[in-house]
């Protein structure tokens, strides 16, 4: 015979996120951004989450090798209360190289090369304008494939080297038709 259970569970009360810090970042807008978690649910995922939004604006702001080197958690139960520190390194502040190309056959490298320090060379470091810039060049409808890598230290002149690799498409044959009618 079946033997009857019954299984209740009561909600405990729930934690809150008390403080964010970021040390090595402190004073910066990206990391004062951060406070906006105070009062969160104390969540792993808000955890996580926090450190990636850092990161995240800290690249946007101009730092290419932006990066949290350790994150700490405070659970205090007494008060039901998650302190998080991350401490974060932003690395240099860096502006864009003039890029480098290669992977052209018929496409004229100075043209590309051009077309591409337009929009990033001597700018600040923006994981988004990266990927503007490899859209704009894929745009031009003659590549079958467009990579755009930044370096991974700065050049000499303190400026973040931009390598763009391209393979062109096959040719292909263009062909207009005119037609001219009309009807009495």
């Amino acid at each position: 015979t079946p033997i009857p259970v019954t299984i209740a569970s009561q909600p405990g009360p729930r934690y809150r996120i008390t403080r964010v810090a970021a040390p090595g970042a402190e004073g910066r807008p990206e990391a004062a951004a951060l406070q906006d978690l105070v009062g969160e649910p104390a969540r792993g995922a808000n955890v996580v989450s926090a450190q990636e939004q850092l990161i995240e604006r800290l690249l946007a702001s101009g730092h290419p090798f932006a990066k949290v080197s350790a994150r700490d958690v405070l659970v205090d139960h007494d008060r039901q209360a998650m302190e998080i520190t991350l401490d974060t390194s932003p690395g240099p502040f860096a502006t864009f190289a003039n890029a480098e190309v290669s992977g052209t056959q018929r496409v004229n490298p100075a043209f590309l090369a051009r077309f591409t320090d337009r929009r990033l060379a001597d700018r600040p470091y923006d994981p988004a304008r990266v990927a503007r810039t490899r859209a704009a060049v894929t745009a031009l409808g003659v590549f079958d494939s467009v990579r755009l890598d930044t370096g991974d230290a700065l050049a000499a002149d303190g400026r973040l080297p931009v390598t763009l690799a391209v393979s062109e498409r096959a040719r292909n044959a263009i062909g207009f038709n005119a037609a001219y009618e009309t009807r009495f």
